[in-house]
């Protein structure tokens, strides 16, 4: 029965490990992937998970003291004003449209204390 348990335990702590570092591959090629993609184009459009770690753990912070939900809030909103500044400058009216709803979205108003259709008065004055 012990042995079993521990059987158990090592195999849990193996594929959680297979996991973790398949999830660390997938992040490391996403960053590579977003820096090519920013060579090539001179845009970074691209998901680059590195930059929303640092955010949500606070290494790209000055102020670490934020609470995690805090900086995961920051994280979601740079990442989709990003976006739109992209979507924008690629005349990319789907995207455009599809930030825009996000924007005036009831979940938008959870993560920031600001008006969603004045952030998207503003992103269109300085964007578009």
């Amino acid at each position: 029965m012990e042995y079993q348990k521990n059987l158990n335990e090592k195999g849990g702590l193996k594929a959680g490990a297979t996991v973790l570092f398949q999830l660390g591959q997938l992040a490391a090629f996403s960053h590579l992937f977003d820096e090519a993609f920013k060579q090539i184009t001179g845009s970074g459009a691209a998901f680059d998970p590195i930059e929303i770690i640092k955010t949500l753990f606070g290494l790209d912070d000055e102020d670490k003291d934020k609470p995690f939900d805090e900086r995961l809030a920051e994280a979601i909103v740079t990442r989709a004003v990003h976006d739109y500044r992209e979507a924008a400058r690629c005349k990319n009216h789907e995207a455009v449209k599809h930030l825009e709803r996000f924007f005036r979205s009831d979940y938008f108003c959870l993560l920031i204390n600001l008006d969603g259709e004045d952030i998207v008065k503003m992103m269109r004055r300085k964007y578009a």
